[in-house]
């Protein structure tokens, strides 16, 4: 496979939507000169400028956030900034941002460069020619592979996949959540999972982060839910049943063909 996004199927590269959290580890202390001091503290691995676009790519040097303001950065840490048209990822792994740049499963992207598995990488683009989000996207990942000397190899696989639906409409009803408008919101602290006003959809988008095993929801149900599913566990596919029937749920096996990408090494060829 050649090094960049054409190659892949274009419905994995649908302009995803972005949620920021206005309620997070930045403050309004946050000033430019705090950010340019982190910023600095990156290993610049390119910096790129033309008419348009300009694109950094540094390898972060520590794998804990900063105290910027007398403030522990935690929940926009490993995650990304919009304003404007400025797009930053923050100390995200290669394969995370492999992941949200074409909106594919991080289960899905399987990471064999031992040189770069534990690095996180800072990203900082800027869209100055009004380019797409596939544009963008496909400048990212091919500077990446490419300053990281690497390859990205796909493949389809016939996989399990496990859909959720309503098994007792009368036990999951009393879960229904009165207020639309409050965020949709998850809380793990194993082995429980709090959702807070959540579709099917988010429900078992939640479950399938957690879970080894490939959660959905396919229904046609848009109502939105609160709950608790009790002793959910990543392995125990037995007790996540349970779990689930507990509210009122279950969910039946399917098998769909998914595209699988790998991130490998460069071979090296010597002449002789």
């Amino acid at each position: 496979m050649k090094n960049t996004l054409t190659s892949l199927p274009l419905k994995l590269l649908i302009i995803f939507a972005i949620t920021i959290s206005i309620n997070s580890c930045w403050s309004d202390d946050f000033t430019r000169t705090k950010e340019i001091q982190f910023i600095n503290n990156q290993e610049l691995l390119l910096d790129s400028k033309n008419d348009n676009y300009n694109l950094q790519i540094r390898l972060s040097k520590i794998n804990k956030p900063p105290k910027w303001y007398g403030i522990q950065q935690c929940s926009k840490y490993h995650s990304f900034i919009i304003n404007g048209n400025k797009t930053a990822f923050i100390a995200y792994k290669l394969e995370t941002l492999i992941s949200v740049l074409t909106n594919l499963e991080n289960k899905n992207i399987e990471m064999r460069s031992e040189q770069w598995k534990k690095a996180n990488f800072y990203i900082a683009f800027e869209n100055k020619d009004s380019l797409s989000t596939l544009q963008q996207h496909n400048v990212i990942i091919n500077e990446l592979i490419n300053i990281c000397n690497l390859k990205i190899d796909s493949t389809y696989r016939n996989v399990s996949i496990k859909n959720i639906k309503i098994r007792n409409h009368k036990i999951f009803n009393e879960y229904k959540t009165s207020d639309n408008t409050k965020k949709s919101t998850s809380i793990y602290s194993s082995p429980n999972l709090e959702i807070n006003n959540s579709s099917l959809v988010q429900i078992a988008s939640f479950i399938n982060r957690l879970s080894e095993n490939r959660y959905q929801y396919t229904g046609s149900d848009t109502n939105k839910y609160t709950l608790d599913i009790k002793t959910i566990s990543r392995k125990d596919t037995l007790k996540l049943s349970k779990a689930l029937e507990g509210i009122g749920l279950y969910s039946t096996d399917t098998y769909e063909n998914i595209l699988f990408l790998t991130i490998t090494d460069k071979t090296i060829k010597i002449n002789k």
